[in-house]
């Protein structure tokens, strides 16, 4: 052993996370529902809904799923190197069905299955009913009515034979279950081998002893829903939308979400099932734990970078090995020897100071979209023991980046200033640097009273409003004892941006543009190919960050597409509004899945942070564990306590508002919660809502989330195209004048940021940009990836060159968020009358300064009438460099105007050619009448059948065509396409097929 290496050892019977067959009692660790929750809720989950409150629906509302035949053969397992996928296979059966439902029996050859279904997985229980034609699809209608609450009050057996390959014998084998939820007791081949609870941790056996290679094995997985499911709401337009959450957030680290909220209803089994991957792997006595992956610049300077590669390993036999443990990424190699006793784990290090070439020289940097490309190595790790034989190996892909944080600190003697934490400058030191502590923060109900005296003292009045609310509580991090002098530490430059948080990778500031998920998909069908085109759509909009609200969209798929599309990730851990919502009962039950979140997931240079959760801060004991586990187990990011109000905006409003608000009174900080409603296309609503149920409002729109009530009710939705556009006439009228609506209001939301850019502006989340099931409000596509006017509004609003108006002052400024001056640009903007003729045209020659709002001139607004106006950015050559389109009047009604555009039909021709990842169609388009053509969109379909072709990737969507102009567009398809045409229609556009 060398000093190059620092090695840990740690005496240790197994491999952290793995268990032999186990001593425990099977249900002796089964969590017990809490039946006296020791907090007060304002959601408490033990409403009972009034019966003559629940939706009714004018179509008959009858289960026609059909069950499908058993099949004669349910597969077998996928082998994958030295791994065996179980995602074939499977048996599924409700153990009250079972008449003797013991795990020692059950996971023997023999059982009759005769009357189990042919189980889905990875996917849910309700996935496995839906897909064996048990129960109809819950996404349609009020469908998911018909589904019963029983389903979350029972336990489930999953049940596989198959065999292990014959070249898996002599090897070390484990069984790993990569997530669960909620408690699942595991048996192999007669034997059991102990519990998991959670859904967020891996459940590791070794089944060494018992497996059978070249033989049938059976494995039986019992598993139980969360303990505290709790009652929902079934929302209506008599209802509302109920509480969100409820007794299911004593559960955490689960699905909280799924016993409803005001952006999904109850997910009948809470999500309970096998949701993620199982997997045999076979190694040899050496086995590799989780790596870690550490970069460091030496910021300002990135010509090059360490890296300093971790893992444990360990011996899982009875006797003594040796070996090397290798490494290697885009041609750097390194090495060394290294010795374990029997059962013994050590943790090996690599670190630039021992191997010089772990500093890498014009490093490739991974960089947020916009900034630069998200850049990523590969690292492989193999043990090799002294008999030439690989052991083990483990594939790791990485970025190298820097991540720093900007915020405003209580120091120790009171005063409040600016600084920069650079969390990987404090690595090894073992010192505490930021201190979040709630009292220090003078955060919760328990320091309301110095809360309120402080308000006092400055002549103000305490809130009265609900603690959820928030009730001012805007706060800061504090730092500890002797933190001042840490070299993480140093005085931020950024003075303009107040208290607010501002993340930087690589030294460069980044405007965080982007959208909450809620949760990825309701019935947690989150495959790589499902997941995919969601995140590229989020990339083709120009955002940056996704924010993982409450962790519910926690999987190894959605980090690896951040990666690669370079979207930062918010992630939050499994808590949701304080005092709102409970908080989770079994703190190291939360705190033992969030260890293994951080070491399966802190490789992905995705991840911006770790947030304690949504709208709230844990209660300090188990803040404290979060705070040690981010330190101990990371150590390369920030923890975050709050989504809101700690250095950060408070969350809302998530409703329609006028256009000036989001210039004026919502464009501050850093926000993390901020929405408006965004209906779909007539197109869309029809396949989840019944026809009988389309026109006009009621019970089937507000169970799909467009309420009567709440934080998203439909008045502000209505009222806004109303007093803009007239009250709608038919669902047609109203999806055309909504999708004015939706580009509008979300281009001015990230806009209205723009405006004030480092000014106490740093980020902006819209709540939501993805829909978790067929929804109403708060996206930017469909659940089946339709894009509406709300993405094609936020895509215009973020471009990384921009020129924009702001409302109602009609300031045209140049938005720069590159890192290089704009010399000589020119910005003009011309205003036309309804017919298209131009009224006015004013320019200026400007300088935009690098990541910056550049302000160029004042429009004189028309007095009267709606009008339109043309924005255009030229570079000193003349090339376009950004492009604008508004339509605007002083008084909003006048905007009512617009309805007396004639019709215009479009012009056009296609080309279609295949490409190495699919087909794309390129277009060209022109307006040949001489009215303007406003807010056209692009639907392409199939040839023969008409339907939409999704997903589909269009560069140009939802813009404006002035009298002779023409536009070319492009629109991608991840797979073949065997003939298609182009729809074009609009607010004044006649449909037209474009081949």
């Amino acid at each position: 052993m060398t000093m190059m290496t620092k090695i840990i050892c740690i005496c240790a019977s197994v491999l952290t996370g793995v268990s032999l067959t186990s001593a425990e009692v099977p249900g002796e660790f089964r969590p017990q529902p809490t039946l006296q929750p020791a907090e007060h809720a304002g959601a408490t989950g033990t409403n009972v809904q009034p019966l003559d409150t629940y939706p009714v629906s004018h179509a008959p509302l009858v289960n026609t799923a059909q069950r499908k035949p058993k099949l004669a053969n349910p597969g077998e397992p996928a082998v994958r190197g030295n791994e065996l996928v179980f995602n074939a296979g499977w048996e599924m059966i409700e153990a009250p069905r079972l008449k003797i439902a013991a795990g020692a029996t059950l996971s023997r050859p023999g059982v009759d299955t005769r009357d189990w279904y042919d189980a889905t997985v990875p996917g849910t229980v309700l996935t496995t009913l839906v897909d064996e034609g048990v129960y109809p699809d819950p996404y349609y209608g009020l469908n998911n009515l018909l589904i019963p609450e029983s389903l979350n009050q029972q336990d489930y057996w999953y049940r596989t034979e198959f065999t292990v390959p014959g070249n898996f014998s002599g090897h070390e084998l484990t069984l790993q279950f990569n997530g669960i939820n909620y408690y699942a007791e595991v048996w192999f081949n007669g034997q059991y081998l102990g519990h998991i609870t959670g859904a967020f941790i891996r459940g590791k056996f070794d089944v060494t002893k018992l497996a059978k290679p070249g033989g049938k094995n059976v494995l039986a997985v019992m598993v139980a829903p969360p303990p505290d499911p709790g009652i929902p709401s079934e929302q209506s337009v008599k209802y509302g939308p109920g509480d969100n959450g409820g007794k299911l957030c004593l559960d955490g680290p689960t699905f909280e979400c799924a016993e409803g909220w005001d952006w999904i209803p109850a997910i009948r089994d809470r999500d309970t099932g096998l949701w993620q991957d199982v997997i045999l792997r076979a190694t040899g006595p050496v086995i590799i734990g989780d790596p870690q992956v550490i970069t460091k610049l030496p910021l300002p300077d990135t010509s090059s970078a360490d890296v300093t590669v971790e893992t444990e390993l360990h011996n899982a036999s009875a006797s003594p090995e040796k070996g090397v443990l290798r490494g290697d990424f885009e041609g750097v190699k390194f090495e060394e020897p290294v010795a374990l006793n029997a059962g013994e784990t050590k943790t090996v290090s690599f670190a630039s100071r021992d191997f010089p070439q772990l500093t890498v020289k014009h490093p490739r940097l991974w960089w947020p979209n916009g900034y630069g490309k998200p850049e990523l190595y590969h690292l492989q790790l193999r043990f090799i023991t002294d008999d030439k034989k690989e052991s083990d190996h483990a594939a790791v892909r990485f970025g190298i980046r820097e991540m720093s944080y900007n915020f405003e600190v209580k120091k120790t003697d009171g005063t409040h200033e600016r600084v920069e934490f650079t969390p990987t400058l404090a690595l090894g030191a073992g010192e505490k640097i930021i201190d979040n502590r709630r009292d220090t923060m003078v955060w919760g109900l328990e320091n309301k009273v110095k809360r309120d005296a402080a308000v006092i003292a400055a002549g103000g009045k305490p809130p009265t409003t609900p603690f959820w609310w928030g009730q001012n509580q805007q706060t800061t991090v504090g730092l500890w004892p002797g933190a001042e002098q840490s070299p993480s530490l140093r005085l931020a430059t950024d003075t303009n941006m107040g208290p607010y948080l501002v993340i930087k990778v690589n030294g460069q500031k980044i405007e965080c543009l982007g959208g909450d998920w809620g949760m990825d998909d309701a019935m947690k069908r989150v495959s790589r190919e499902r997941l995919e085109p969601c995140i590229r759509l989020t990339r083709d909009a120009h955002m940056n960050m996704i924010l993982n609200w409450a962790g519910q969209s926690t999987s190894e798929a959605l980090y690896d597409l951040c990666d690669e599309y370079g979207i930062l990730v918010w992630n939050d851990f499994w808590r949701n509004t304080e005092a709102f919502d409970y908080a989770p009962v079994d703190y190291d039950l939360f705190a033992r899945n969030a260890a293994d979140v951080l070491k399966r997931d802190r490789n992905h240079p995705s991840i911006a942070l770790w947030c304690s959760g949504n709208e709230g801060i844990c209660p300090e004991p188990l803040h404290e564990k979060l705070n040690q586990l981010i330190y101990k187990l990371d150590g390369t990011r920030y923890f975050q306590p709050n989504s809101r109000l700690v250095n950060m905006r408070n969350s809302g409003p998530w409703s329609n508002l006028p256009l000036e608000k989001y210039f004026q009174d919502l464009n501050q900080g850093f926000s993390t919660e901020i929405g408006a409603s965004s209906i779909p296309s007539a197109e869309v609503m029809r396949t989840f809502i019944p026809e009988a149920d389309l026109w006009p409002y009621g019970d089937l729109w507000a169970y799909h989330d467009l309420h009567a009530t709440g934080a998203g009710d439909h008045n502000s939705t209505f009222g806004r195209i109303a007093s803009r556009y007239g009250e709608p006439r038919d669902l047609a009228d109203l999806c055309r004048k909504a999708q004015m609506l939706n580009y509008e209001t979300f281009r001015a939301i990230y806009e209205g940021f723009n405006s004030r850019l480092w000014n106490d502006c740093s980020g902006v989340i819209v709540w939501m940009s993805h829909p978790s099931w067929p929804s109403l409000v708060w996206q930017f596509y469909s659940w089946d990836y339709d894009p509406n006017g709300s993405l094609f509004g936020a895509k215009k609003g973020a471009e990384p060159i921009h020129i924009q108006m702001s409302t109602p002052d009609c300031q045209i400024a140049v938005i720069n968020h590159r890192s290089a001056t704009l010399k000589d640009v020119t910005a003009q903007a011309t205003i036309y009358d309804l017919s298209g003729q131009p009224e006015a045209n004013r320019k200026a020659v400007l300088t935009a300064a690098p990541d910056a709002c550049t302000d160029a001139f004042t429009l004189d607004w028309p007095a009267n009438g709606a009008h339109f106006v043309h924005l255009e950015l030229r570079d000193a050559n003349g090339h376009m460099l950004s492009e604008n389109f508004y339509w605007h009047a002083r008084d909003e009604h006048q905007l009512q105007q617009l309805d007396s555009l004639s019709k215009v039909s479009l012009k056009g021709r296609l080309h279609v050619r295949r490409s190495a990842t699919g087909t794309v169609i390129e277009g060209h388009v022109t307006n040949p009448s001489k009215t303007p053509a406003l807010l056209v969109r692009l639907t392409l379909r199939d040839a023969k059948t008409g339907q939409r072709i999704l997903p589909a990737y269009y560069d140009e969507n939802y813009f404006s065509l002035l009298p002779g102009e023409s536009r070319n567009f492009q629109i991608e398809t991840r797979g073949p396409v065997n003939g298609a045409f182009v729809d074009t229609d609009g607010w004044n556009v006649e449909s037209t097929r474009l081949h």
